[in-house]
């Protein structure tokens, strides 16, 4: 008898424990959740510290892809190492800063019954100190250097798939053989296509998609990179090619439906300087974002949007990398 008193005490203790932590496990991931969701609902401005358009615009566009989120995140926060990553550590401070500032934001307008949000401002010097830092060879991450907006982008997803999945294949591979909704980052977060403009026929994206759909790799987020810089034959210096490429709200790749989620362009007639804006997609509804400043568009048709109402900055004339995702 004495047994099994024992033995059922033993039970109902391992019960309480396994249910125990079953509930601290959903709690955290409805934290984790959460997060997220305010990360890439929000409508916050990045600060420009110093010719950093380029940094910001591409950081908007990441903050509001979900896929991209919802795989960083899990890669990141099963990852063992992550005290050496000084890239992937930065980034996920900066997202947590958003977070921070979303939810004192939400709790002050309950507070004080406002409908309107305040305006949010992130600063992030460290982040753009840790790139700098980790890409010592590349001179134009200096903090006071102008930079290509998809060269940075490019160098930063390379570092992110460097810290979190080449140095850690053992881990990657556990967590997406048991993970059905990771992506499979072998190649990297995105699929990234270049589009010519020079002696291309093609005016729209989805012509592009379907002139190449036989040599395009499967992922379910995509970004189309427009070449809209080309050297003068007289004097060798780049010069932007302003061709109207016509920007479809979606295409079809392989069955499946890729929806227009984020668009960075570039504004200004030279390649090596000018200013960077996004433009996103957030729930049913186009923001722009320009460093600090950002709003609510009205937007019938995404093509004809111009910046500060300048007809030589529209969006078809101007576009540099569009993000197409399947999670929309």
């Amino acid at each position: 008898i004495n047994d099994n008193i024992i033995l059922k005490k033993e039970n109902y203790k391992n019960n309480k424990n396994i249910k125990k932590d079953n509930f601290l496990k959903e709690k955290k991931n409805n934290k984790e959740e959460i997060i997220k969701q305010n990360i890439y609902n929000s409508t916050v401005g990045l600060k420009n510290i110093t010719n950093t358009c380029y940094i910001n615009s591409a950081m908007q566009l990441l903050i509001h892809d979900k896929l991209f989120l919802d795989n960083f995140f899990y890669l990141y926060l099963h990852n063992k190492e992550n005290k050496k990553n000084i890239i992937s550590n930065n980034f996920y401070k900066l997202l947590l800063d958003i977070n921070n500032n979303v939810e004192k934001n939400k709790n002050e307008n309950k507070n004080k019954n406002k409908d309107k949000n305040k305006e949010i401002i992130i600063h992030n010097f460290k982040f753009k100190y840790s790139i700098g830092k980790k890409n010592k060879k590349i001179n134009n991450f200096k903090i006071y250097k102008q930079n290509d907006s998809f060269y940075f982008l490019k160098i930063f997803l390379s570092n992110l798939k460097n810290e979190l999945i080449d140095n850690n294949k053992q881990n990657y591979y556990y967590l997406t053989n048991n993970n059905k909704n990771i992506l499979n980052l072998r190649d990297g977060f995105y699929n990234i296509l270049e589009f010519s403009l020079l002696h291309n026929d093609n005016n729209s994206i989805k012509s592009f998609i379907n002139e190449n759909r036989n040599s395009i790799n499967y992922n379910k987020n995509i970004i189309i990179k427009l070449k809209r810089a080309a050297k003068n034959i007289f004097d060798n210096e780049l010069i932007k090619i302003k061709k109207s490429i016509y920007i479809d709200d979606y295409f079809i790749l392989n069955n499946k439906e890729y929806y227009l989620k984020s668009i960075v362009i570039h504004i200004g007639n030279n390649c090596e300087s000018g200013h960077y804006i996004n433009i996103s997609r957030i729930d049913k509804d186009w923001y722009y974002f320009s460093d600090c400043n950002y709003k609510k568009c009205n937007i019938n048709d995404i093509n004809e949007f111009n910046y500060k109402n300048d007809d030589n900055n529209k969006v078809k004339d101007n576009s540099y990398y569009i993000l197409y995702t399947q999670d929309f």
